[in-house]
């Protein structure tokens, strides 16, 4: 499978002290244009409005280790995520620093599909946490199913994996990304959640990608501000 995915480190301040937290993430590229895409949750906790001061994209390489922490400049969450705390809004997407873009381009990137059709196969990857295990990578592939909650904008996977696969790609042939994996939902058990991405999406990917800071659906941070 073509594409870069990769953990996501996201150092949080509070108290005074710094407290780190692990995610997935992937590389979406357009033209040459490098966005990086996780959960919303992992970068904007809409219950305490807590953003992170630093986050760094670790890229996984063929080789299956990880690379040299990509520095992340901005972030970008819908509006709705902040105010709805909706998981069917649980996907942001960031650009790296301008010291870090040509470090960024040099790794393949899924393309963003944001009008794809429901009950298909899907792979879905990330890298899991454990007790005695970090950032280990997991796949797992199936049809995502809709029947779960109808009418809620949300997808199932039936996988056993769970902490640290938030941010996960969801990608359809080769080099389609359709969502990320969201939060997970006491009662269902051994099921990954996503969002698949439509016009919100869409409309918060371009803001991203052209770094648009003037669209009022948008929230955005620079980190290190």
């Amino acid at each position: 499978m073509s594409g870069t995915i990769g953990s996501l480190k996201s150092i949080f301040l509070s108290s005074g002290k710094e407290r780190s937290e692990l995610a997935s993430a992937s590389i979406l590229k357009i033209n040459k244009t490098c966005v990086v895409a996780t959960a919303a949750h992992c970068v904007y906790d809409p219950f305490t409005t807590s953003i992170p001061i630093k986050v760094q994209f670790m890229p996984w390489t063929l080789s299956k280790h990880f690379d040299i922490p990509v520095e992340l400049s901005r972030v970008f969450v819908l509006q709705k995520w902040i105010t709805t705390k909706d998981l069917k809004y649980d996907f942001a997407f960031m650009i790296p620093s301008i010291e870090c873009c040509d470090r960024l381009d040099k790794y393949d990137g899924y393309l963003p599909d944001f009008n794809q059709p429901l009950e298909q196969s899907v792979s879905v990857t990330g890298f899991e946490n454990g007790l005695f295990y970090r950032n280990k990578y997991r796949n797992s592939q199936g049809v995502q199913k809709t029947n779960f909650f109808k009418n809620t904008g949300l997808v199932g996977i039936s996988s056993k994996f769970k902490t640290g696969m938030s941010g996960g790609s969801w990608i359809v042939e080769p080099k389609l990304q359709i969502g990320v994996t969201s939060a997970t939902i006491k009662g269902f058990r051994n099921v990954l959640w996503s969002a698949l991405w439509g016009r919100d999406a869409q409309q918060l990917f371009n803001a991203a990608r052209f770094n648009d800071l003037k669209n009022e659906n948008v929230f955005t941070y620079s980190l290190g501000d």
